[in-house]
């Protein structure tokens, strides 16, 4: 039987990568696209099952990419699934507003991504329904189900981290770069974007290598760091503490 495709609209091949693993065993090719562009691109080509839709991306925003795809008749057939690293709790209702079919939080969760996936493409004619809205912190529930694949083997993950690992690394040093900069009163608005944004990716990602921790101390960076307003005395130092929290937590590898 053929393979759905997904494709996934995501700047970040770190988690491009991630996500082909672990949807590969449960029925689903992956097809990646780094900017806006791409995605109509993609979708005028070989149009996916589905859309996972990263809302920070080079060259416009998610809900840009969603205005361009509900403007063509064809287009606007294919479900979306938003996905952001972003804690705003109003983005999942303003995702909804915008014609998103789901909304998931990132780091993603195989179990809850798979689940999600099948409940979109189950509202579609002629497929069986199955869960409708859902983003996390809703009631669904969902394991994976051992007669469709398991979860990718730890080796395979390791494989992804350490290939990915010079890149992860280099988005640590744009945040230290960021947080001596703000330590030494030097900071650029070009270095503080640069390492917001890095922290934001990091955020987003390493989750899913099993590094929760490091997730929270990315969004923590992120929120210091993208704080436009006066900042207090001891910002500059725990932004310094947090940093160092990071590097150890990469220097850990996956769990």
């Amino acid at each position: 039987m053929a393979k759905d495709t997904i494709l996934v609209a995501d700047d970040d091949r770190v988690v491009v990568e991630l996500l082909s693993l672990w949807l590969d065993p449960h029925g689903f090719t992956v097809a990646g696209a780094a900017d806006g562009m791409q995605v109509i691109m993609a979708v005028r080509r070989a149009p996916p099952a589905a859309i996972l839709l990263d809302l920070m991306m080079p060259g416009g925003t998610g809900f840009d990419v969603m205005k361009r795809l509900h403007s063509n008749a064809a287009m606007q057939r294919i479900p979306v699934i938003v996905m952001s690293a972003s804690v705003d709790p109003e983005l999942p209702h303003t995702a909804r507003e915008a014609g998103a079919a789901a909304f998931l939080s990132k780091p993603l969760e195989q179990a809850e991504l798979v689940a999600t996936i099948r409940g979109v493409l189950g509202q579609q004619p002629g497929r069986p329904q199955e869960n409708r809205w859902e983003s996390r912190g809703s009631a669904m529930s969902s394991d994976v189900d051992s007669r469709d694949g398991t979860p990718p083997a730890p080796s395979s993950v390791a494989r992804i981290w350490a290939q990915s690992h010079d890149m992860i690394f280099e988005r640590l040093a744009a945040v230290e770069k960021a947080t001596n900069a703000l330590r030494r009163a030097t900071l650029t608005p070009e270095v503080r974007q640069k390492g917001v944004l890095e922290a934001h990716r990091l955020a987003g990602s390493l989750g899913m290598f099993g590094l929760a921790q490091g997730t929270q101390v990315a969004r923590e960076i992120e929120r210091l760091l993208g704080d436009q307003a006066v900042l207090a005395p001891e910002t500059p130092h725990r932004l310094m503490e947090l940093s160092a929290a990071l590097r150890k937590e990469l220097e850990k590898g996956p769990a």
